[in-house]
């Protein structure tokens, strides 16, 4: 009855099945609500059903969280149905979707012109349900994103979707974090990457990726001039001569990229910064638990001094030691681009510290700094809260 409401969250309300013919009645009639959350409730067969004929009358809801609802394969017909031409987000996190019902998904967006984002995480959508995406995907022009992440999809299943990536033209971001993807199916996507022209951000986070595959999604990065945002963490492959070679061509050929995520792949050295210095567009840089220690601490240090563009650079858990603090707090007092910086879980203690703070002082740019895990003594922290305070640089010691 209500036209002013926007926004109902029902979740995790153990909501009987027979309420829903009662809601899907309500959404009917209903010209005000934008988003609806039913998440953790068992809508299953009759309450998907409910929804989705419901939606056909509805003209207003954007936003629909079905999260862990219970929905299987048999499901994905109504879900696909839901697709109304005016809703645009829907989240499918945490069901039973497998391949069929991925196909049945994607079969009915190929004709939808509003949806802009769906997230399948944590499902079980496979290789062959790869394939209907796809499909869907070469006809749809209005989506932007798919989470695909925590599925298992797998060397077989890039095949489509590197294919697709080579003809879709709306897909803005995708996700594929923890899957099977090994360096088969990280060649495939590379491929479908030097032909896509409307890509902005690939997570290829925690797969399976070695040394062939990452080298082909670096050296894709030459033809490819949208994609801003490239995870590629916590993988397979290191730095060895091919790699860096790789590594090179793409970067010295590229200008979109923005963001970086080489973490958890022991990937850097002394030639590895020169070429993320000469980036032209390059802004921020993530090299996480790489166990790099004192000899790489110096060249991030000369990254620090040379680049121009990097606004971001987060170097947690790298074993950086007290004289990696000071080389790179005289590299800060010389950069001019530098806005975050991330120095968390190292080993600077008090003689690092005590630099860190002196470069802080003096860079012009610098508005966030996190230091937290260096051993610091208490009299250090209280400098640096003071110094932050009086300089206005958000800081985080512990």
């Amino acid at each position: 009855k209500s036209r002013g409401i926007q926004r109902v969250d029902v979740r995790e309300n153990k909501v009987p099945p027979d309420a829903f013919p009662r809601l899907a009645a309500a959404l009917r009639v209903n010209n005000s609500l934008r988003e609806l959350v039913i998440r953790r409730n068992a809508l299953r067969q009759p309450g998907t059903l409910e929804v989705a004929n419901a939606l056909q009358d509805n003209q207003t809801l954007k936003t629909l969280d079905i999260r862990d609802v219970g929905i299987r394969d048999p499901e994905c017909v109504n879900v696909g149905h839901m697709f109304n031409g005016f809703l645009e987000n829907i989240n499918l996190r945490d069901n039973q979707v497998a391949d069929e019902g991925c196909a049945e998904i994607f079969a009915a967006l190929a004709e939808d012109k509003s949806m802009k984002s769906i997230n399948l995480r944590d499902n079980r959508v496979a290789d062959e349900g790869c394939y209907g995406i796809q499909e869907g995907l070469l006809k749809n022009r209005t989506l932007e994103k798919i989470n695909l992440r925590d599925n298992r999809i797998a060397d077989k299943g890039c095949i489509p979707l590197g294919e697709m990536l080579k003809e879709n033209r709306g897909l803005k971001i995708l996700n594929l974090r923890d899957n099977r993807i090994a360096d088969e199916g990280a060649i495939h996507l590379a491929d479908g990457l030097t032909r896509n022209s409307c890509l902005l951000h690939l997570d290829i986070h925690d797969n399976r990726i070695g040394q062939s595959g990452a080298e082909a999604i670096f050296k894709s990065l030459a033809f490819n001039s949208t994609l801003k945002k490239l995870i590629i963490r916590d993988n397979r492959f290191t730095h060895k001569p091919a790699l860096e070679r790789a590594f090179r061509e793409g970067m010295s050929g590229n200008s979109s990229l923005e963001e970086l995520d080489i973490s958890c792949t022991k990937m850097g050295g002394k030639t590895f910064t020169p070429i993320i210095a000469q980036h032209r567009g390059l802004k921020r840089l993530v090299v996480e638990n790489c166990g790099h220690g004192a000899v790489i601490g110096e060249s991030f240090a000369k990254l620090v001094e040379q680049t121009t563009t990097l606004e971001c650079l987060e170097l947690r858990r790298n074993k950086f030691p007290a004289s990696t603090g000071v080389k790179l707090a005289n590299a800060l007092k010389k950069n001019r681009s530098l806005r975050k910086l991330d120095l968390s879980h190292n080993s600077l203690k008090d003689k690092g510290g005590l630099a860190i703070l002196d470069g802080m002082k003096m860079s012009s740019t610098l508005k966030e700094l996190l230091i937290t895990m260096n051993g610091f003594t208490k009299t250090v922290i209280s400098a640096f809260k003071t110094h932050a305070k009086a300089r206005n640089v958000t800081i985080k010691t512990e």
